[in-house]
């Protein structure tokens, strides 16, 4: 009786950290895939932010109504990643 006991305790522990190192590793690929998508939008968002600088510097430089139209543009998709 107390090797059944002492085998079934083991069992019930072996099968308990086998669910707590699945929860982990979930855990662990859930803030890794968050991290990735985090850092994606912040590269795209840097990115839209430096054409936009660009253009309102060219129409800065050399004001014309195509060149507003173009920083405009800039602006609204520099927006659309953050």
């Amino acid at each position: 009786m107390k090797k059944s006991i002492v085998l079934m305790s083991v069992i019930l522990i072996g099968l308990t950290a086998c669910k707590k190192k699945k929860v982990s590793n979930l855990k662990t690929e859930f803030q890794q895939t968050y991290v990735d998508i985090v850092s994606a939008t912040y590269q795209d968002a840097y990115d839209e932010a430096l054409v936009m600088k660009t253009k309102v510097d060219d129409f800065v430089d050399n004001p014309s109504q195509a060149k507003l139209d173009e920083a405009k543009q800039s602006w609204l998709n520099a927006r659309e990643p953050y």
